[in-house]
């Protein structure tokens, strides 16, 4: 049984930004907020029973209003970068937000992360709502997004989106937590990471896809076929602009939108295992290097489900373009278990 409650409130303008919890019947929980759809808290006990927050998160919500790392948030319309922050359909060019060097970031300037959505709490979840509306960030089609939150008493977070446009347009949603199992007893990097994949997408040091596809067992510093210790792999890597990771894992089903697991996260000390499933073709690697001012670099660990970086420019690539009367579904699940 899941108790959901309201435990704070703010004002942004006159929008109010509310804080809710969703507690299970063994006294676990998540908690949420409508400002960016975002995943605020998961507390979660350890192999002792011990309850800790178990991702990273601001002290109130109105720090959230001038979040610069995605602490949490839903992220779109498009997940991850668009080169040259643009992109063609049937001809016709769309400039987007350049708010990643030349390129376009989650999104860009008008991401889901900063959007205020309406909700509706039911018996088991909330559900928040927005619109981003025709030419948002340089995207074609008023979109309308649902997306859900639920939590079980097996300690399961499921995020559920919704999207229907009445335009062609890309659209590549996820969750943008970042994990650390121990509680910030000690640094993510230090968390054992296993990938349910083959394959990785080579990247340039703007994080822009190459196009070529490399297979992890050709790609020591990349094989997280089996469970390694990151900040052990870190140290095989020759990528002068980032000592850890921001590297997108082609899941091994990707040819469907069955569940499945595309990753594990776990951690020692808590012994607290993550195991993320989702509908989606693969999954980011991203391990805050480039956190900072209440965090530190490598706090906390992103698993990103989403669809193939810069697939709107790249036929080879699994993206996704949803046209009107469509209705784009996609879910991830984050279980937390102990061993």
């Amino acid at each position: 049984m899941i108790k959901i409650s309201i435990q704070n409130s703010t004002l942004l303008g006159d929008k109010e930004v509310l804080l809710f919890r969703l507690m299970n019947s063994c006294g676990a929980y998540i908690e949420i907020t409508n400002y960016g759809a975002t995943l605020v808290s998961a507390v979660i006990p350890d192999y002792r029973g011990e309850l800790q927050n178990r991702i990273l998160g601001y002290k109130n919500l109105d720090a959230y209003f001038t979040d610069k790392y995605y602490i949490g948030a839903s992220i779109g319309r498009v997940a991850n970068r668009i080169s040259n922050a643009k992109f063609t359909i049937d001809d016709n060019i769309y400039h987007l937000d350049k708010n990643d060097g030349k390129n376009s970031n989650h999104g860009g300037c008008a991401g889901l992360n900063k959007k205020i959505f309406s909700y509706e709490v039911l018996e088991d979840k909330v559900i928040f709502s927005t619109v981003s509306p025709d030419g948002d960030g340089g995207y074609p089609g008023n979109l309308e997004i649902n997306v859900s939150y639920s939590f079980t008493d097996d300690n399961e977070v499921n995020i559920d989106y919704e999207v229907n446009s009445d335009k062609l347009t890309p659209v590549s949603l996820t969750n943008h937590a970042y994990f650390n199992l121990s509680g910030k007893q000690s640094a993510a990097t230090s968390h054992f990471l296993k990938v349910f994949a083959n394959e990785c997408l080579e990247a340039d040091e703007s994080f822009i896809p190459t196009g070529k596809i490399l297979l992890l067992e050709d790609s020591v510093a990349f094989d997280f076929r089996e469970f390694q210790q990151i900040s052990n792999k870190m140290l095989l890597k020759n990528e002068p602009n980032i000592k850890g990771y921001n590297t997108y894992f082609i899941a091994k089903d990707n040819s469907n939108s069955n569940l499945k697991r595309i990753a594990e996260l776990k951690e020692e000390s808590s012994r607290i295992l993550l195991e993320v499933k989702t509908t989606m073709p693969g999954v980011q690697l991203y391990t805050g290097d480039y956190l900072d001012d209440e965090f530190l670099p490598f706090e906390g660990v992103c698993l990103e489900a989403q669809y193939f970086t810069d697939f709107v420019n790249r036929k080879n690539f699994i993206g996704s373009f949803i046209d009107k009367k469509e209705i784009w579904k996609e879910q991830i699940i984050y279980h937390f278990k102990t061993y």
